[in-house]
């Protein structure tokens, strides 16, 4: 596995590679003979700063896979693209750079609509699309399915599914659900029940509650989960949204076990301060797993961003893990493959188990191109924060959702490759 090759990478090193050139430009890491990888995200609009974080940490793979040797012996050269958070401008560049730059690759770390938009280029032109952000459940269903496209990394699916299979472990049995009223929230909500039923026959759904996001007074909400006589508020609230209704609760009065997948973010944690504390979150892979390559590539994340006026790039939070995880595992696949071939690369790919940064086995599964992945559970503690001082911080996982629980049902409904 790529990152057990790593040694200490040298800040020089990524240093060189972040200057080399401007985002929206061709960052070349070799003059000629390159294999040309274009990461397609938002660096303007509403979200710019989530996509300003993730180029970062795409020039952070790239830069280690080309100090370990590159990929095939080759050298990446990564082309930043601003999206503009719009679909048609990420199929027009998507397209101008596959037809004038010949890029061999199209990755994006963000956007679900983004990534459903880009899911007919990848088929149209042949080239295979690294899904490392993209969650929505519906961009690998019978709606959007390319065979080009593979996700190396969950689903909102195995999100909601993890709180489900963990609550369902727990001493509980009234549940209240809040999330925003998309189609994200409402994908992790029918995950989160599903599931929780399926362990927990028993549980009760008292509420399955919608918001519009950007809600500043959360007093009419919280009224009526107290009300209900809630013993677990579970929502995939995310941001601003995260951080007033934690507050809000706080003041309140609202005692009761919160959910919360948003919990490994840095900005969430250092904002809600003690209104956190023992709120439990999940994610693919958490910082705080013990595991020596997960300590390792999280020192390395933090040296790197430490003085970012962007916190959320402080400390490899879930996300950023599982990214570089996504990106290990697509470059095992095409070494594996040992050609730039597409067809060579789906044949290798579908199926292929790996060990993933933190020792999980996972899988690529032949028929959606999802990643099948445990996932892991952990509580806000106090006093732990090892970047931060007394700032709340993750527990190390206290319990690990097996993949097969995580897993979006493969039915022909869902993709009708998955019979």
């Amino acid at each position: 596995m790529i990152a057990k090759k790593m040694g200490t990478m040298s800040l020089i090193l990524f240093s060189l590679v972040l200057l080399t050139g401007s985002l929206g430009t061709a960052v070349s890491t070799q003059a000629a003979d390159t294999i040309k990888i274009a990461f397609m995200d938002p660096l303007s609009g509403p979200v710019a700063l989530v996509g300003q974080a993730v180029h970062q940490l795409a020039r952070f793979c790239v830069g280690m896979t080309n100090k370990q040797g590159g990929l095939l012996g080759k050298q990446i050269e990564g082309f930043y693209v601003d999206t503009e958070f719009k679909p048609q401008v990420a199929v027009r560049k998507a397209t101008e750079l596959i037809l004038d730059k010949k890029v061999d690759f199209i990755a994006i770390g963000s956007s679900s609509n983004v990534a459903e938009a880009l899911m007919p280029v990848s088929a149209e032109y042949k080239k295979i699309l690294i899904n490392l952000g993209g969650l929505s459940n519906v961009i690998h269903s019978n709606k959007f399915f390319s065979r080009y496209a593979f996700r190396p990394i969950f689903n909102t699916w195995a999100q909601g599914a993890a709180f489900g299979v963990y609550y369902a472990g727990q001493p509980y049995n009234n549940f209240y659900l809040l999330n925003p009223d998309y189609a994200f929230g409402h994908d992790f909500a029918a995950a989160v029940i599903e599931n929780l039923k399926k362990k927990k026959p028993s549980a009760q759904i008292l509420a399955d509650e919608y918001y519009q996001v950007g809600v500043k007074d959360w007093a009419p909400f919280l009224s009526k989960i107290k009300k209900s006589g809630a013993e677990v508020l579970v929502t995939c609230a995310f941001g601003t949204d995260a951080l007033t209704l934690l507050k809000q609760a706080h003041q309140f009065g609202l005692r009761l076990s919160i959910g919360d997948y948003t919990m490994p973010v840095p900005s969430v944690l250092t904002g809600a301060g003690d209104t956190a504390l023992g709120v439990v979150t999940v994610g693919g892979i958490l910082n705080t797993d013990p595991n020596p390559n997960v300590q390792r590539m999280d020192r390395m994340v933090h040296e790197m961003n430490k003085n970012d006026p962007n916190m959320d790039t402080h400390w490899a939070y879930a996300t950023t893990l599982d990214y570089i995880n996504g990106w290990n595992f697509f470059m095992a696949a095409v070494e594996k493959a040992g050609s730039l071939d597409p067809e060579k690369i789906i044949k290798t790919w579908e199926g292929m188990e790996y060990t993933s940064l933190n020792g999980d086995k996972v899988i690529m599964r032949a028929c959606d191109h999802q990643l099948l992945l445990p996932m892991s559970v952990a509580k806000v503690v106090a006093g732990k924060n090892k970047y931060l001082g007394d700032v709340p911080y993750l527990s190390a996982p206290v319990v690990k959702v097996s993949r097969e629980d995580t897993a979006i049902p493969a039915t022909p409904e869902y993709n009708q490759r998955c019979r």
